[in-house]
């Protein structure tokens, strides 16, 4: 079991990290909707950072930094989900970026899952998946940054 304490913090480390990048790529964003979008996840990746820091040494300290990060995920997402973005290529590029998340955060919680229920082949392969996955969080958040860019 001491395996998917590593295993989940990997997993920690790719949602800390998309979600900081989301935030650092509207940083030098000129519109009021990308300035609300870089507001939104600000606080977020702060809290992120500060998890960052702790390093699990068992499962259940893994699996308690996973819940945090969960949760973080999905006050983003809802705080992003009250920002009202009237231009539509922004639109996309936002729903994009939030359905990316979403994805992300679903693959955390399957981790959780499988770490509760000592799945550890299920879990090594889930991080595995999360990391590919991570060229589509950076895509995604390419694609953002380049629209709010001044």
């Amino acid at each position: 079991m001491l395996r998917l304490a590593p295993a989940v913090a990997l997993s920690l480390l790719v949602l800390a990290s998309a979600c900081r990048r989301a935030e650092s790529d509207t940083a030098t964003a000129m519109s009021p909707e990308c300035v609300a979008i870089n507001e939104a996840l600000r606080p977020h990746v702060q809290k992120l950072e500060g998890l960052q820091k702790a390093q699990p040494n068992t499962v259940p300290e893994a699996l308690a930094l996973m819940k945090q990060v969960v949760a973080l995920v999905d006050d983003a997402l809802a705080q992003l989900d009250k920002i009202e973005v009237s231009d539509p290529v922004l639109t996309s590029r936002l729903k994009s970026f939030k359905d990316t998340f979403f994805i992300l955060r679903s693959m955390g919680q399957s981790v959780l899952t499988n770490v509760s229920a000592g799945h550890i082949d299920s879990v090594l392969a889930q991080v595995e998946e999360i990391e590919r996955f991570q060229a589509q969080v950076d895509a995604a958040a390419d694609a953002l940054d380049a629209y709010c860019e001044p």
